[in-house]
């Protein structure tokens, strides 16, 4: 977990550990050309977190595709599902769902 300043606040956030952009340095001057430095700041900040963000979630839908595909090939295993079935009889519907909708899919 780590967290995030933005306006002064920390927020926790879980995950990765944000992405460190140069921070704007500190001057005195008013107007226009400050501001812009600020955005253009903000800019670079929220670029950096996304393109993280979709490094991550390319990642995590690859994971899930193979675990999903993974537990239909079990699944079709007669020993294997009466087995589960058997001792996790709990939680047979929702892994029989996923397993349904993922092999519909195909």
């Amino acid at each position: 977990m780590a967290d995030v300043s933005y306006a002064g606040k920390v927020i926790p956030v879980e995950g990765p550990a944000p992405v460190r952009v140069r921070a704007v340095p500190q001057t005195n001057c008013v107007g226009t050309y400050c501001k812009s430095r600020k955005v253009e700041h903000e800019i670079a900040t929220l670029e950096a977190s996304h393109s993280e963000a979709e490094e991550t979630y390319s990642v995590e839908h690859l994971e899930l595709a193979v675990s999903l595909a993974f537990i239909v090939k079990l699944l079709s295993n007669d020993a294997i599902s009466t087995w589960v079935y058997e001792h996790y009889d709990h939680l047979w519907g929702q892994v029989e769902a996923v397993a349904s909708e993922t092999a519909q899919k195909k």
